[in-house]
């Protein structure tokens, strides 16, 4: 379904940030400076562009402050459909769904690579659907 495909296409969309606010020779401990807004990185007219769907206006999920110091913001937006199948076994009861996760990390602390890294094994190692793909903003990016 070409809804789902939207959906799974975004859900391994991952923006990464290093902490410019902590200053270069900041210790990996700087983290009172950490924090970004997923939802306020796309509008919702911006989604629905893309996947040529109407959207909600987004709701933000942020993990905030992780133990390694980094800073987890989500977004999802709920795609509005005419006809949807609920689902219980599936996320958000099978609603078809636009995320967007992104994290901002420690400057210095190159785990903002480490995770990356992980998509790129688990791909080739086959433990996810496809290969990630390189995008070009913040310091590094994949989808």
């Amino acid at each position: 379904m070409r809804h789902n495909t939207a959906a799974v296409g975004c859900l391994l969309g991952s923006f990464i940030l290093s902490a410019a606010a902590c200053g270069g020779d900041a210790p990996l401990t700087c983290t009172k400076d950490l924090h970004i807004d997923a939802c306020a990185l796309l509008l919702p007219s911006e989604i629905s562009a893309v996947i040529d769907l109407p959207v909600d206006a987004g709701r933000r999920e942020d993990l905030g402050i992780e133990p390694n110091g980094s800073y987890s913001s989500a977004c999802v937006w709920l795609i509005k459909l005419d006809k949807r199948v609920a689902d219980p076994a599936a996320p958000l009861n099978g609603q078809s769904f636009v995320i967007l996760n992104a994290m901002q990390w420690p400057a210095g602390s190159d785990l903002a690579r480490t995770f990356l890294d992980a998509f790129r094994s688990a791909a080739t190692k086959g433990e996810i659907p496809g290969k990630p793909s390189p995008r070009e903003f913040g310091d590094e990016a994949l989808w």
